[in-house]
């Protein structure tokens, strides 16, 4: 983190339409927050996820997640109230900062005729290369037509990756959980 911008994201995931409530309930971006409700899909797994990122500029992060630092400080007001209305259960108390994860993104790459956004993540001996697009709806699309306008998107994607000698993973977890699983086993280790 230190000298780089920042993103500091709480993330409901998988939630349900119906946990996302008041102004939580539709995608926002004002200036330095963006909220997000989107599907993820990998392979065959799809679940609704909500974010909530607050940008923040270079460095600003690094002394929460230093050594005996409280990492919730920075959790701004908006995001509290994101986990108060949607996810009420949700205790920041004990939180603690994992880390550091090591990570590059770039963003539209083109892809045959696709915009592929590529991120690498290198952490607690893993090591990711994420290759995802983003579909948005039409206003024609009901969500039928939305639904199989993503699948085929979907499929070329991986496709094209698949083309380039690149193998798709087939495990279960998604690649934050496997990252918090890997982090707190060195941190218990």
């Amino acid at each position: 983190m230190g000298g780089q911008p920042a993103d500091l994201t709480v993330k409901l995931r998988p939630c349900t339409r119906q946990r996302l409530v008041g102004r939580f309930s539709a995608p926002f971006e004002v200036e330095p927050l963006t909220y997000r409700i989107e599907e993820d899909w990998s392979g065959n797994h799809r679940s609704l996820a909500a974010s909530l990122v607050h940008a923040h500029p270079l460095g600003a992060l690094t002394g929460a997640v230093a050594q005996g630092a409280d990492p919730t400080v920075p959790i701004d007001a908006v995001q509290d109230q994101f986990l108060h209305a949607c996810a009420p259960a949700v205790q920041l108390d004990g939180l603690v900062a994992l880390g550091p994860i090591a990570s590059t993104k770039a963003d539209e790459v083109p892809l045959d005729d696709l915009s592929v956004d590529l991120e690498v993540w290198s952490v607690a001996g893993l090591e990711f290369l994420e290759a995802s697009i983003r579909v948005k709806p039409k206003d024609e699309d009901d969500a039928e037509e939305f639904a199989a306008r993503a699948e085929r998107k979907q499929r070329k994607l991986a496709d094209a990756v698949r083309e380039r000698g690149v193998t798709l993973s087939e495990h279960p977890e998604n690649k934050t959980m496997r990252v918090l699983t890997a982090l707190a086993g060195a941190e218990q280790g």
